[in-house]
């Protein structure tokens, strides 16, 4: 599924921009449209390229109802369930940091 949106152009044309089928944009991301852009100097045919950056506010923790849960869940893949061994053991996650392994990078 390509995710999909439009843009109104500084000429007042609209662009509707999609995604790659698969492609997962986050918060920073930045994406081009070749030749949409300003014109160039002396030559006012030719155009650079528009250059979009992607702001994406993510709800926060526990925010969501879970009307509003299912509405996302019935648009996303539906993942593989996975296969649990009966001696599987439970765990919790929990919020960490690349600091906590004391240095390394990754």
């Amino acid at each position: 599924m390509c995710a999909s949106f439009l843009i109104t152009h500084l000429d007042g044309r609209k662009l509707l921009c999609k995604t790659v089928k698969g492609e997962i944009v986050g918060p920073g991301h930045i994406k081009v449209i070749a030749e949409e852009g300003f014109p160039m100097q002396k030559n006012p045919f030719c155009k650079g390229n528009l250059y979009i950056k992607i702001d994406i506010e993510f709800p926060a923790d526990g925010s969501l109802t879970q009307a509003a849960i299912a509405q996302i869940q019935s648009v996303l893949p539906q993942g593989n369930t996975p296969m649990i061994p009966g001696d599987a053991e439970e765990c919790v996650l929990r919020p960490g940091s690349l600091e906590e392994l004391g240095g390394h990078k990754f």
